[in-house]
């Protein structure tokens, strides 16, 4: 997987290079020599398409490989439950359905 992402980053810099050449080559003939030039932005179309698809191509190919790499792994994280329920207990619930220990369904039911 990570040969064809590093051929894929290779294909995606020619690719930008290409319309990096074309971009300026099609303005400063366009200014120098005539308008017509300017049709050559034209090309910056099809190439700037292929150039978006193999970014996203790359940038889901690393996702992948990344959920490849660390499914079923534990992660660790620092987190404070603290303020975790400071905020569910702050925040304004408009007697929406709430999974915790002060359930809204709770205080319906006659105990």
């Amino acid at each position: 997987m990570k040969e064809k992402i590093n051929i894929y980053t290779g294909i995606f810099t020619v690719f930008i290079v290409i319309c990096f050449i074309i971009g300026i080559a099609s303005l400063s003939m366009g200014m120098q020599y005539g308008t017509a030039y300017y049709l050559g932005l034209l090309l910056l179309i099809p190439f700037g398409f292929i150039t978006w698809y193999i970014y996203y191509r790359i940038n889901s190919m690393k996702m992948l490989m990344d959920i490849r790499e660390n499914w079923g792994k534990k992660k660790e994280r620092k987190r404070n439950f603290s303020e975790i329920s400071n905020f569910f207990i702050t925040a304004k619930h408009d007697d929406v359905f709430l999974i915790d220990d002060q359930n809204t369904l709770w205080r319906g039911i006659p105990l």
